[in-house]
């Protein structure tokens, strides 16, 4: 692979994961907000629902990491691995 091919690649992956990353910074400060709302502040349909979308929330953990470990294997020892 020509040099320039590489540092496209590189630039690409460094991108692509820097935008996973931060995708998922968005979803765990959104969980954050979320969990800061005590139950007895709200009604049970209200309550009910905030524990749904943070259930939600926190299954997103699985996509991302899926995600950067697609990344890895696309891009090998260049990828970034910085989703927890």
């Amino acid at each position: 692979m020509s040099r320039r091919l590489k540092e496209i690649e590189t630039e690409v992956e460094r991108e692509t994961s820097e935008v996973i990353v931060a995708a998922q910074a968005s979803v765990d400060s959104a969980r954050a907000t979320l969990s800061e709302i005590p139950d007895a502040m709200i009604c049970n349909g209200v309550a009910e629902a905030r524990r749904s979308i943070i259930s939600l929330l926190d299954r997103c953990d699985d996509h991302f990491l899926s995600a950067m470990q697609s990344i890895h294997a696309q891009y090998g020892k260049n990828a970034t691995t910085e989703a927890h």
